[in-house]
């Protein structure tokens, strides 16, 4: 894969209308989706931002994934994206990205190029209104997991989970102790479900049409 026209055409696929919800709801729990488009209308959710850092790895294009360590939270040990809550001395919901991406796990944000934002998700268990984004850095960074925050760091490449995503359906348990049957991918064999899997999905749909795309050229 020629990866700087990836790239290219990747930054300019985010200039055109997203798959958005649809896209996201495809790896929703179906006993969330109602409370995912309804409450996000009467709530006031808190604000967040994530990142879907794409760097180069052995020559191919990989993003990275953590896990989460057990506390007491609804996201106890779950596999997410690099990211965080709003602070007031943030910028904006970028800075928040790549500045929680730099303090879990050693992200330099100077050398991150940002290629575009997706689609605002809100998770109900922590009403929270997450702003992903999705960045570029040519070089794989030294990352160095904050040991408080990260229990791993999951390395994921793109082209094989874009060309062959495993996902399916299965009962979870969340922390709160409820069974839900939920759908997920299995990446790195974990298990990655919710938010985080929602919004990979619609990230997945404009990865694959603009891989396709490419792949002509």
């Amino acid at each position: 894969m020629n990866t700087e026209l990836f790239i290219d055409k990747l930054s300019e696929r985010f200039r055109k209308p997203l798959p958005g919800l649809k896209a996201q709801l495809q790896m929703a729990p179906i006993s969330r989706i109602i409370s995912i488009v309804n409450l996000f209308k009467t709530n006031k959710p808190k604000k967040s931002s994530v990142l879907i850092l794409l760097f180069l790895k052995e020559d191919k294009l990989h993003f990275v994934l953590t896990q989460r360590h057990e506390y007491n939270g609804v996201h106890s040990g779950q596999i997410c994206l690099p990211g965080g809550k709003y602070e007031d001395t943030d910028d904006d919901l970028y800075h928040t990205a790549i500045r929680e991406a730099q303090e879990e796990i050693n992200v330099e944000p100077t050398k991150i190029e940002k290629i575009g934002e997706l689609t605002k998700l809100y998770t109900p268990p922590s009403n929270y209104c997450i702003q992903p984004f999705v960045g570029f850095t040519k070089n794989e960074p030294n990352f160095i997991k904050q040991p408080e925050e990260v229990k791993e760091i999951i390395l994921t490449d793109l082209i094989d989970f874009i060309d062959n995503p495993i996902k399916g359906t299965k009962p979870i348990r969340t922390n709160r102790n409820i069974t839900i049957s939920a759908p997920y991918y299995e990446i790195g064999g974990y298990t990655v479900w919710g938010a985080t899997a929602m919004i990979l999905s619609e990230f997945y749909s404009i990865a694959k049409e603009v891989f396709e795309d490419t792949s002509t050229l």
